[in-house]
């Protein structure tokens, strides 16, 4: 079930191993932007992942964040089809056109999510964070363009 974030829903996350030092030095920020939670029925573990952006109306952008659990897994498709839907309403309810997020290089996981919510590599960041280099994605949206015609003839 994806439900609004509550205070404290990153921190009851039981991360990957990929995402422990991001979520002990972040976890905390979920708590001041919108964000979203994946609640699943395993016992002892209701939050599964926490989704959350930080939008710049000034800029025309915003940044995805995530902490997905080690147990999201069986989870992950329903939060996909949500995450997709709410991306572009949020996007075209703020004015947003382009989107970004980070992945560690080498966290297929987080890469394979980042790509089945529609964003592609555009970039690489050297010494992004501890040292260690991370993967820039990109999501435009284009209001008003259908049935995947982004500007030529139809």
């Amino acid at each position: 079930m994806i439900r609004n974030y509550r205070q404290g829903d990153a921190q009851r996350v039981r991360v990957q191993a990929a995402q422990r030092a991001e979520a002990r030095q972040f976890a905390a920020e979920f708590d001041h932007i919108p964000a979203f939670t994946l609640a699943g029925d395993v016992p002892g573990r209701p939050v599964l992942a926490v989704f959350g952006y930080r939008p710049d109306k000034a800029s025309g952008t915003a940044e995805c964040f995530a902490l997905v659990g080690a147990d999201a897994g069986p989870y992950l498709l329903q939060a996909v089809r949500f995450l997709r839907r709410s991306i572009a309403s949020e996007a075209r309810r703020s004015g947003i056109r382009r989107v970004t997020m980070t992945v560690r290089e080498g966290f297929s996981p987080g890469v394979r999510l980042a790509r089945l919510l529609g964003f592609i590599q555009t970039g690489v960041l050297p010494d992004f964070f501890n040292q260690e280099t991370y993967l820039f994605f990109e999501r435009m949206e284009h209001y008003g363009i259908t049935d995947g015609n982004l500007g030529g003839r139809a």
